[in-house]
């Protein structure tokens, strides 16, 4: 459990300078409201257009996680559904990113990987 809570600081400790970083920068960062805390199992960011995304996840070496909605999962081929359907699934599908956020990220890599995202962007 002292491992847990450290590494779980330390993540806090990352997203914070993350959530600093890319204030004034055209991405979503995620959002903790009400009181509550965010344990940061993983940093998601969304930038406006795919383009974008692919600019920064090229210079970051990075991959995507949940790059196909679910929706387009081949067990759906059979369903029957609207021509806006799963919509704002597609859309996070082509401008999410999750970025690195591990307590072993030392400073030095915090501060390239929000270098590279600003320079990319």
């Amino acid at each position: 459990m002292k491992s847990m809570e450290q590494n779980q600081a330390k993540r806090q400790s990352i997203a914070r300078q993350y959530n600093e970083a890319f204030t004034d920068l055209p991405v979503a960062t995620p959002k903790v409201t009400n009181g509550l805390d965010n344990n940061y199992h993983k940093y998601v960011i969304r930038f406006e257009d795919k383009d974008t995304r692919k600019r920064v996840k090229n210079a970051l070496n990075a991959s995507i996680h949940y790059e196909t909605p679910l929706s387009a999962n081949t067990m759906y081929d059979n369903a029957t559904m609207r021509s806006d359907a799963c919509i704002a699934s597609k859309t996070a599908s082509n401008t999410v990113l999750s970025l690195p956020i591990h307590a072993w990220l030392t400073e030095d890599e915090v501060i390239y990987i929000i270098e590279t995202i600003k320079h990319a962007i």
